[in-house]
C-alpha cells in the first residue's frame, strides 16, 4: 500500500503533466467556416447593374431592381420556357437601389453599386423581365412595382457545368414618371443596344474566356412574365 505522503507526491506529478506547458498550448476553437463549391451541373452568375436615374427623380423612389432569368430550349426557331411561372422565383437576381438626397447633384456608377449573383443549372437562359420595386409606405398595404416584359429584345447567355460567370456592369435606365409615360421606355434598353460591349469573363476549370451573349426575342407567355409586366413598344 501506498502511504499518504507518496500518494499525494503521485498525484501532484500526474496532475503537472497534464497541465500545458504554455498558454498557446491551451485548444483554441475557430469560428465555422462554410466552404460553397459549385457542383458540375451548376454555374454561378455575377452582375453588376448600374441603374441611371435622372436628378429629378421622385423621392424616396425603387430601392431594388430584378432581374429574372428564365431557362429555356430551341425549338425549330423559337426559344420555348423550360419552367412553368411557378418556378421562376430562383432565378432571379437583386441589386439594392443607394438612396439620394433631393436638391444634391449626384451621378450614379459602378462605384455605389455591388456586384450580385444567382446560381443557375446548366443551359440557356433568357433575360426575361426587369423590375422596380419601392417599399410599402405609410398606408399602402404592398410595395410598388414597375415590371417590363423583354419579349420582342432581350438576351441569350449559355450557363456551363462548374463555371464562374461575371457578365459585366450593364447600365439600366431608371423609370421616372416622364420615362413610364412614354410607350417605348425599356430600362434595359441602353444595355440591349450595346450588348457587344458587355465585357465578361467565363472562369472554366481549365481556362478563363472571354463572356458573350446574344440577342434573342421569345413569344410572351407567364412563364416567362409576369401578367402586370409592360412590353416596350418597339
Amino acid at each position: 500500500m501506498l502511504g499518504h505522503a507518496m500518494l499525494a507526491a503521485l498525484m501532484a506529478t500526474i496532475l503537472v503533466c497534464f497541465q500545458p506547458a504554455h498558454p498557446q498550448d491551451v485548444e483554441r476553437r475557430l469560428n465555422t467556416v462554410t466552404v460553397k463549391a459549385i457542383g458540375p451541373d451548376k454555374g454561378e452568375l455575377h452582375i453588376n447593374p448600374i441603374i441611371l436615374r435622372p436628378q429629378e427623380f421622385q423621392r424616396p423612389g425603387y430601392s431594388e431592381l430584378e432581374l429574372v432569368f428564365v431557362p429555356v430550349a430551341l425549338i425549330e426557331d423559337r426559344l420555348e420556357p423550360l419552367l412553368g411561372e411557378e418556378n421562376r422565383d430562383y432565378l432571379r437576381l437583386i441589386t439594392k437601389i443607394p438612396a439620394r438626397p433631393e436638391g444634391v447633384p449626384f451621378k450614379d456608377t459602378a462605384r455605389d453599386y455591388f456586384t450580385q449573383s444567382v446560381i443557375l443549372p446548366r443551359g440557356y437562359y433568357v433575360l426575361s423581365e426587369v423590375t422596380f420595386r419601392a417599399p410599402a409606405l405609410g398606408g399602402q398595404p404592398a410595395a410598388q412595382t414597375v415590371s417590363h416584359c423583354l419579349a420582342d429584345n432581350s438576351i441569350l447567355l449559355h450557363i456551363q457545368g462548374g463555371d464562374v460567370i461575371y457578365m459585366g456592369r450593364p447600365e439600366f435606365d431608371y423609370p421616372s414618371y416622364d420615362r413610364l409615360a412614354d410607350p417605348a421606355f425599356s430600362p434595359a434598353q441602353r444595355m440591349l443596344r450595346q450588348i457587344d460591349r458587355l465585357r465578361g469573363w467565363r472562369d472554366t476549370a481549365s481556362d478563363l474566356e472571354k463572356f458573350e451573349v446574344a440577342p434573342a426575342e421569345f413569344e410572351r407567355t407567364t412563364a416567362f412574365c409576369s401578367p402586370q409586366a409592360t412590353t416596350p413598344v418597339m
